[in-house]
């Protein structure tokens, strides 16, 4: 029997808490970084058509929107805890790293696949929908290292810090 008392603390904050944070931090903040961004162009003084172009068609836009989102995010995780006053560590459950993780995360990387096939397979039938579209992600392929590495940046690396 063991006398660690980790396993059983009580939680730092509730289910509803937790849920609304999320749904802030997640939902509420993408429009809330879209009009920071979309500020950018009447200060700078471009005329509408530019400002349209920029924020539509600009990477450089897009990466923007995506970092100010990530950092909203942050910081709503950040005041979060900071008034749960629960250490990072213990929030994001950082431990040492066991075997038994190892083999969680293959199990659940499985689970997932199957369930997004299955979910492809079975949505055409039930729904009217193109699983076939290709998806727009803001960056267009093959148009140069600084785009690249923007893409790489907004897709790859920001969000799953902030997801983590």
């Amino acid at each position: 029997m063991s006398d660690d008392s980790s396993e059983h603390a009580k939680p730092a904050w509730s289910i509803p808490a937790g849920l609304i944070t999320t749904l802030v931090a997640v939902v509420l903040m993408q429009p809330i970084a879209a009009l920071l961004v979309s500020l950018y162009p009447p200060i700078a003084g471009w005329s509408s058509d530019r400002a349209e172009e920029w924020l539509f068609d600009s990477p450089v836009a897009n990466f923007v929107t995506i970092l100010v989102f990530e950092l909203l995010s942050l910081a709503v995780l950040w005041i979060f805890l900071h008034h749960k006053r629960v250490a990072f560590r213990l929030a994001t459950a950082l431990n040492r790293v066991r075997w038994r993780d190892l083999g969680y995360a293959v199990l659940g990387f499985l689970a997932y696949m199957g369930i997004a096939l299955f979910a492809l397979a079975a949505l055409p039938i039930v729904f009217p929908i193109d699983v076939d579209q290709e998806q727009a992600i803001g960056f267009e392929p093959g148009s140069g290292t600084l785009k690249l590495a923007m893409a790489f940046m907004g897709l790859v690396v920001l969000p799953p810090i902030v997801e983590e």
